[in-house]
């Protein structure tokens, strides 16, 4: 199961690898954990870092939205029953596993492609290259 989702995962990189911004987001909103996806373009003249510090401090995920274009998405169809098995407990666990997967996939996108994990309307975010919480204080 865990090789289906690291193929789903590389599949959609490999499809969006012009984005300007991948989020990898685990949404429970139908109750179990999916990994849902998302390529960015950031649109002509507008700030990523300026986007999010204007979501640290408010906590209101639009406002990055209004700074990019959807390239590219998959949503729901990335079950994470076997990343999570005790959802929703030891999550560190799932989200280390999730954000390895990730941040091997991420080697196939240029350097200046940020890559971003999160859980829905958690705050911060994981640099995937990285695996740190983003600072955009």
């Amino acid at each position: 199961m865990k090789n289906d989702i690291a193929d789903a995962i590389t599949a959609f990189i490999a499809r969006h690898h012009h984005a300007d911004l991948l989020e990898a987001m685990v949404d429970t909103s139908n109750g179990v954990p999916y990994l849902n996806l998302w390529a960015w373009h950031i649109q002509q003249g507008k700030q990523f870092g300026d986007a999010m510090q204007n979501v640290a401090e408010s906590g209101d995920w639009g406002y990055l939205a209004d700074i990019v274009d959807e390239a590219g998405s998959s949503t729901f169809s990335i079950a994470l029953d076997s990343v999570y098995p005790d959802w929703p407990d030891a999550l560190d666990h799932g989200d280390n596993s999730l954000i390895d997967v990730l941040h091997a996939a991420a080697r196939a996108l240029p350097e200046r492609t940020v890559c971003m994990f999160h859980h829905i309307d958690a705050w911060p975010p994981v640099d995937v290259r990285s695996g740190q919480e983003m600072d955009f204080s």
